[in-house]
């Protein structure tokens, strides 16, 4: 049971995104390099140069230079679209969109997400920044989940306890962080699964889709 919610907080990449669109597009890369699947999906968006400019240390054009003079063998063309992220090839997920249209009409909505500073821009370029009440993006902060501060410092951005804050997040490890740090959460694997948790615990009135 949710009580006392005030605030929904929701990931972005491959809560809003199709994540497996840039898993798909790398894994392409992987079969022609004869690397193992999930290779280069780990290469971009784990370990050190992932960390530093998903939380603003380094600039982007550094993070893609560091990434290129780590790589064993000549660096695959075509990668270029990843300098900022995956969220650029993902596309969007109207199904989330409408449910946090609705979510806002009872409650402060916001974002949580680890990403490299150039997500606001493309929030707005897509025209979802007027979505949320409240952003806070990692490399901004300088702060990134499953880190506890960064559950605490979201709860202070959205000015609510942060017992009233839910957050929904595709990584257990995030949820679980949230959860540790005071905030209900909710492990996010669909937007039909989303919406069935978010009516069960009376956060929508009723079905957006």
């Amino acid at each position: 049971m949710a009580g006392g919610v005030k605030a929904i907080v929701f990931d972005y990449g491959a809560v809003f995104t199709y994540e497996w669109r840039t898993r798909q597009f790398l894994a392409e890369h992987d079969r022609a390099l004869g690397r193992r699947p999930g290779t280069l999906f780990q290469y971009f968006f784990s370990g050190e140069a992932w960390e530093l400019v998903s939380t603003g240390k380094i600039t982007e054009d550094e993070y893609f230079r560091r990434l290129q003079a780590g790589w064993e063998g000549p660096w695959p063309a075509g990668l270029e679209e990843l300098r900022h992220g995956g969220a650029p090839l993902e596309g969007i997920n109207r199904r989330v969109v409408r449910l946090a249209v609705a979510l806002r009409r009872r409650h402060r909505v916001g974002l949580l997400s680890n990403a490299t500073i150039s997500l606001r821009s493309l929030l707005s370029e897509l025209g979802l920044l007027d979505l949320f009440d409240f952003v806070v993006i990692s490399a901004e902060v300088g702060l990134r989940k499953p880190d506890p501060e960064i559950f605490r410092l979201t709860a202070i951005v959205a000015e609510v306890d942060i017992g009233e804050c839910l957050l929904v997040d595709d990584k257990e490890r995030n949820t679980r962080a949230a959860e540790a740090a005071g905030m209900q959460a909710i492990r996010f694997r669909s937007a039909v699964q989303l919406q069935r948790e978010l009516l069960a615990r009376g956060l929508l009135d009723e079905p957006v889709f």
